[in-house]
């Protein structure tokens, strides 16, 4: 199984805001199942809780996007619910 996101974001202010983007990803407690991340540069990611932090700086009006993704690989017996 994959899945894919984008985050988008815009400043619609006349001034610069600093902001922080929180998503997550699946993590897998079980050996047998592995997750692959596909995550660009300027989002860093904690493996162990699965978290996703982007931070920007961004000018009025400017609108920024990122795209990330994960594949999950599980035997073929084992039924596995993203979600």
């Amino acid at each position: 199984e994959s899945r894919g996101y984008t985050l988008s974001v815009r400043n619609k202010k006349g001034q610069p805001i600093d902001l922080t983007v929180l998503d997550q990803v699946p993590v897998s407690a079980d050996e047998s199942v592995d997750v692959k991340l596909d995550v660009p540069d300027g989002i860093s990611h904690e493996e162990k809780t699965g978290m996703l932090t982007w931070k920007l700086n961004l000018a009025p009006g400017t609108e920024r996007k990122a795209s990330f993704g994960y594949t999950v690989k599980s035997p073929k017996n084992r039924r596995v619910l993203l979600e």
